[in-house]
């Protein structure tokens, strides 16, 4: 009798560490999958695709995502952009409640605890205050909310949601959902420094082109021209892309002998007669120079000029 209890035993905690093992293969996937999506770029990020990829491996009946934007008061107000549902599972996506939510005032608690970067895990059932309305209205029996925080700021969160039963998630499952978040944030923080880069090259772009004069940034192992202020492409001869010696210097016949610093970094001199200057042409890499020309068309450059 104790032998055929010990195999039984035996059997289960196989069965346990089979499951285990996959759960944990399943996250492992799922959260490559996520940092593949977050890493593809563009100008938008696929906050619906995350959610898709994220809850069928958390086993939950919702998985959504809420930012945050500060409005004019300095009010910091939620608003739901993606979700996933299980089968049978009524969306809340198009729920006007769940938008421009002002957490502090209508939950507070759970505002206070997510800002601070920690985690909301808990029955519905033991919940007092504000919160519980709101997610009985839902449906919930038991939420997990995990905060989306970037160097800077709360930005939103992550949540699931248990609607069936209450749920208990594991630290194993938690540690996993935590990860995504950090992926999330990651993402928002990259998207936030592309547009601000996107932003200042439109502000550099609208100074060069007011110029009359040929501002052009050239690579110095390729003679690529690789920016040309709107002047520049007016008179040359071959536009961006092409070789800078052919457009600038008459009747050159070959490159330029190579300038006197062997690394220009991002700085970019620009010569504007009589003056000398430097400025930092936005998004350039190493190894790039840059120059200008007074309106009078191109001439042959000084010796060591690029």
């Amino acid at each position: 009798m104790r032998l055929g209890h010990a195999v039984s035993n035996a059997t289960m905690n196989i069965s346990q560490q089979k499951g285990l093992n996959e759960q944990t293969s399943l996250f492992l996937y799922t959260i490559n999958k996520v940092a593949e999506k977050l890493l593809a770029g563009g100008e938008e990020i696929p906050w619906q695709q995350v959610t898709d990829l994220v809850g069928p491996a958390s086993s939950s009946s919702r998985c959504y995502i809420f930012l945050n934007q500060v409005d004019g008061d300095g009010r910091i107000l939620s608003s739901q952009v993606a979700e996933w549902c299980a089968e049978g599972i009524p969306s809340e996506l198009d729920n006007p409640l769940l938008q421009s939510m002002d957490l502090a005032r209508m939950a507070p608690r759970h505002f206070q605890i997510l800002s601070s970067g920690a985690i909301v895990c808990e029955h519905v059932t033991d919940i007092q205050g504000p919160e519980r309305e709101i997610l009985e209205a839902q449906q919930i029996c038991s939420v997990l909310l995990i905060p989306i925080t970037t160097t800077k700021e709360f930005a939103g969160f992550i949540g699931f949601d248990a609607c069936v039963s209450p749920r208990q998630w594991t630290d194993n499952e938690i540690q996993y959902l935590k990860t995504a978040a950090k992926l999330l944030a990651h993402a928002l923080e990259r998207h936030h420094a592309d547009r601000m880069r996107r932003e200042e090259m439109k502000r550099f772009n609208a100074v060069m082109d007011a110029l009359d004069a040929v501002v052009f940034a050239a690579d110095m192992e390729t003679d690529e021209l690789v920016f040309l202020n709107r002047y520049g492409r007016k008179i040359m001869k071959e536009g961006q892309g092409g070789s800078h010696w052919r457009s600038l210097h008459d009747h050159q016949k070959s490159p330029c002998p190579p300038a006197p610093t062997s690394s220009c970094s991002t700085t970019m001199v620009i010569r504007l007669e009589p003056i000398y200057g430097n400025i930092t042409i936005p998004g350039t890499t190493a190894g790039t120079s840059a120059t200008t020309r007074p309106s009078g068309g191109p001439t042959a450059a000084p010796s060591g000029w690029r």
